[in-house]
């Protein structure tokens, strides 16, 4: 712009002092108006060696150039310097010029003066014209700008054609554009020219720049540099290149994130070569950058300190940069949140060392073009928090981090209280839409509730224009030791994760969801004392921000009663379990091995609340030969043989609230019929109202009810209440009706574990003539008696036993004992002693003895008026009953003894067998023993098997 004005100016001057003044004026401006410029020169001085003139060119109100002050020294030539007529400038002195002009669309124009600057372009330059001195002094330029008016002020020297120096200075200015505005406080530029080098210094100083980009404040810029003077002749700028680039801003704005105090240095030192559009640079280059603290939505960085040092080249059709950086801060990340009292101690532990932690990369290979980019890592990039947690980004083997659109990378997370994540990313590749990589991921450790988890995957990731899924390859194993949920705790979780429909996660605009398909689940409820087996399931979840819904659809599981004390038989359920809300919601259905329905189970979970409950209803549960029974149900119900018919049902279920976990039900059974080892059953009745399931306890007066038994004598009206509490039966009372009379059981404890425990049984008006007619001895003993008495006994793994147990006769009744039922008899004195008596059934003696054959007619037909029994268990299961009975002989048919003196004085009177008579008086004590526990265990059998009478 400077040259084609200065060369404008030469023209006119030579004009003027070839025409001298008005004649100058006059062919000046003529030509200047022949090319179609309006001009007006005022010629101050004209003399034989220079001229003093001021130039206006262009519209009078708004001149394109002017000139306060034109001042030109020259001599004249001709024929006799051998040259052409003419004049020789040898300076130019143009004082306060001011050049108005326009920079659209990166074109600069002078106006009309555009075509003169055109035609001076094109004309050689005379190779004797003498290159005169050119001082420019306070020179002012007004350029119309896309983006506003430039008004700058310059001072210039050029000597021998060279610009050797230029200060250029610019005011404070606004220019605003398209997603452009900026203000400027002050501009300087500053060329010096020392032989064939040129010294270059720029400095900027802007309050405020801003653009769709972003924005800065008090931005301070400085270039200063070095570089080889063009020669314009020879079409070349080949050199050494000097450069140091300063700039720094009080804050940068881009978006939401805003950095402070940033400054960034750079230095280039190499080598120019060609010309205009084969200029090239080349060499090494360092920079760094260094920013106070740097901030975005959800992350913060202070002290950030990076450097690069590497290789350039740079020409207009192709760039190369080669190099290594390397860099640290202290930063956080707060998308996780603060930490909060309810977090698990590992979520918490993530959220501290993401809030706060220190990074270093301490190498990092650049390798960059216009169509390349590659990005190595020869050291991995660590980020270490505060409290420990550690994170080490490394590259793969052989693999870029990022190499033209793929690369591989591992991270590894680790330390503090956080779980240990490893994920390998094998391979990623950038399309136009997104990303596609194969990765691994194994995780172990404790996150949340999860304690000491060990979980694997792998797969395929993409990213697919801002959406992200995961789709699992196959199913991968999963275990979680404990699940704490305070009182209902789940342990040893195991099982495989696979995809259900679909990826296995997804994310887009937001949203996430997961399927996935859990597959031979197995875990342990301690709290229900009961451990499930051979689960499977669909789990659907999504969510957004802190909205999430989960649902899981459980095909089947089976569950395993894990109590000392088995409380049920396996059993399946199906069903599902939703969170809507942080509210859980569930419904099973529960059925048995053989697939019958067993009732239906239902969950309520409130997280915010931390309460919640399972209620279980059988519904009526109907029991018939052929189909369900209750040992279907519970090993509990043993002693409810098979076949049972009836009805029963239980509602019931547990409650927790913190760490308070508290359980109840209700059994209602309205009428059941069975077989028991004591004999059929029908007619059991009672409601069950269980405080605790587990353990499992009741609340005191329990009652059951049987209308009958058939035993060894009939039963009749059994009631029993009772209550468990701390793993013990406690039965308040119990009687039955039998023989007319009644047994009663004493207020006893006896512990659930089977352990042996101590009771007493009230005999009241018993009549035993039943008993001993259903006995396997019924067809050798028969005994009308009736008794009330007291029967200590104790019940162990050993069956039962009696200690000390009284029996009495509570009127007359008779006894008779068959001869061959009774053995070892021996008579004294009226009385008589018998051992081994029924239960051993040997033969009585072959010999005949008088006394003892009176003794086995007495216990045939004898009519007592007392009877008194001590009950007595022995070793090996027997039990010994000592009868004392007192009484006479009364046979069916009246008989009498009567001898003569001829039978008294025979001496085999004491070997005959004489009658005895009628009304003698017996006072008896009679010793027997019988197997109990075999006639127990034979009778229990036979009501087992259904078959006949038990045998003695």
């Amino acid at each position: 712009m400077l040259v084609g004005a200065l060369a404008i100016l030469a023209v006119m001057v030579v004009a003027i002092y070839l025409a001298r003044r008005i004649i100058a004026r006059e062919v000046l401006v003529g030509w200047l108006e022949s090319r179609g410029v309006r001009a007006d020169v005022d010629v101050e001085r004209f003399e034989v060696d220079g001229v003093t003139a001021s130039i206006r060119v262009g519209p009078p109100e708004a001149p394109e150039l002017s000139v306060e002050r034109v001042e030109v020294v020259y001599s004249a030539r001709g024929f006799w310097s051998a040259r052409p007529l003419g004049v020789d400038v040898s300076s130019v002195r143009l004082v306060r010029p001011v050049v108005r002009a326009s920079l659209r669309n990166g074109v600069l124009s002078l106006g009309s003066l555009d075509p003169i600057v055109d035609e001076f372009r094109r004309r050689p330059p005379e190779p004797d014209a003498t290159k005169p001195l050119i001082l420019v002094e306070g020179g002012r330029a007004r350029v119309e700008t896309d983006y506003g008016l430039l008004a700058l002020q310059a001072d210039a020297r050029i000597a021998d054609a060279k610009l050797m120096s230029l200060d250029a200075r610019l005011g404070p200015t606004e220019l605003s554009g398209e997603g452009v505005k900026s203000q400027i406080a002050a501009g300087a530029l500053s060329l010096r020219t020392t032989g064939d080098r040129i010294a270059i210094s720029l400095r900027l100083r802007a309050p405020a720049v801003a653009a769709d980009a972003g924005a800065a404040e008090r931005v301070d810029l400085s270039l200063a540099g070095l570089a080889p003077y063009p020669d314009f002749e020879g079409k070349r700028g080949d050199g050494g290149v000097t450069a140091t680039l300063a700039a720094s801003a009080q804050t940068l704005r881009s978006g939401r994130s805003e950095a402070g105090e940033a400054a960034l240095t750079a230095r280039f030192e190499g080598r120019a070569t060609g010309w205009a559009d084969t200029l090239a640079l080349a060499g090494p280059i360092r920079a760094s950058l260094r920013a106070g603290e740097v901030r975005a939505p959800d992350a913060h960085a202070s002290e950030l300190d990076a450097g690069f040092a590497g290789q350039v080249r740079w020409s207009a059709k192709d760039w190369r940069v080669q190099g290594a950086a390397s860099g640290g801060l202290r930063g956080g990340w707060s998308a996780l949140g603060a930490p909060a009292a309810q977090d698990a101690a590992e979520l918490a532990a993530l959220k501290r060392a993401a809030a706060d932690f220190a990074l270093s990369a301490p190498a990092v290979a650049i390798a960059a073009g216009p169509q390349t980019l590659r990005v190595g890592l020869p050291a991995p990039i660590q980020a270490r928090g505060r409290n420990g947690v550690r994170a080490v980004l490394s590259a793969k083997a052989g693999e870029p981090l990022y190499g033209d659109g793929s690369g591989a990378f591992r991270l590894h997370l680790t330390g503090g209280e956080a779980p240990e994540v490893d994920l390998a990313v094998g391979r990623y590749t950038l399309t136009e839409e997104g990303l596609d990589a194969a990765v691994a991921a194994n995780a172990d450790g404790s996150f949340g509730p999860m304690r000491e988890a060990i979980v694997a995957t792998s797969g395929t990731l993409a990213v697919q224009g801002g959406a992200v899924s995961f789709v699992q390859a196959g199913c991968h194993p999963a275990r979680v030791s404990r699940i704490e949920l305070g009182e209902t705790d789940i342990t040893g979780v195991e099982g495989r994760i696979c995809a259900g429909e679909g990826p296995l996660f997804s994310l887009d605009q937001g949203r996430w969801r997961a399927r996935a398909r859990l597959d031979g689940l197995r875990a342990e409820a301690p709290f229900l004392e009961t451990r499930i087996e051979e689960a499977a399931a669909r789990l659907a979840a999504d969510g957004a921000g802190q909205d999430l819904k989960l649902t899981t659809q459980v095909a089947q599981a089976r569950l395993i009663d894990t109590a000392s004390e088995t409380r049920f038989q396996p059993v399946q359920a199906a069903g599902n379990a939703s969170l809507a809300g942080e509210r859980w919601t569930g419904r099973f259905d529960l059925s048995d091995s053989a697939g019958r329905a067993l009732g239906v189970a239902r969950l309520e979970h409130d997280m915010r609340a931390q309460r919640g409950g399972v209620v279980l209803d059988t519904g009526e549960l109907v029991f018939a030969q052929g189909a369900l029974q209750p040992g279907d149900l519970s090993p509990m119900a043993s002693a409810l043989g098979p076949p049972v018919d009836g009805r029963a049902r239980f509602e019931g279920g547990m409650e927790w609230s913190g760490e308070t976990l508290s359980s109840s039900g209700v059994l209602k059974v309205p009428s059941l019929a069975f077989r028991s080892a004591a004999g059929p059953v029908v007619g059991l009745s009672g409601t069950i109202r269980f405080t605790s399931l587990v353990p499992l306890e009741t609340a005191p007066g329990q009652q059951l009810r049987v209308e009958s038994v058939e035993s060894l004598a009939p039963l009749t009206h059994v009631a029993l209440d009772f209550q468990l509490v701390d793993e013990l039966l406690k039965v308040q009372a119990g009687s039955l009706e039998v023989g007319g009379g009644r047994l009663e059981l004493e207020p006893l404890t006896a512990p659930l574990s089977g352990a042996a425990f101590e009771g007493v049984v009230l005999v009241e008006g018993v009549q035993l003539s039943d008993l001993v007619a259903r006995s396997p001895f019924a067809d050798r003993v028969s005994l009308d008696a009736k008794v009330s008495g007291r029967l200590p006994f104790v019940l162990g793994p050993e069956g039962v036993r009696f200690i000390e147990g009284q029996l009495h006769a509570v009127q007359p009744g008779r006894l008779s004992i068959r001869r061959e039922a009774l053995s070892n008899v021996a008579a004294e004195g009226g009385e008589a002693a018998v051992a081994d008596g029924p239960a051993a059934a040997l033969a009585a003696p072959q010999e005949t003895n008088t006394v003892t054959e009176f003794a086995f007619q007495a216990l045939e037909n004898l009519a007592f008026e007392s009877l008194s029994a001590e009950v007595n268990s022995l070793p090996e299961g027997r039990l010994g009953v000592l009868f004392k009975i007192q009484g006479a002989h009364e046979p069916p048919q009246e008989q009498s003894l009567e001898l003569g003196i001829g039978d008294l004085l025979r001496k085999d009177l004491l070997q005959r067998r004489l009658p005895l008579p009628s009304h003698t008086k017996v006072n008896l004590t009679l010793d027997t023993t019988l197997n109990l526990d075999q006639l127990l265990k034979d009778f229990a059998e036979t009501q087992r098997a259904g078959s006949g009478a038990v045998q003695p």
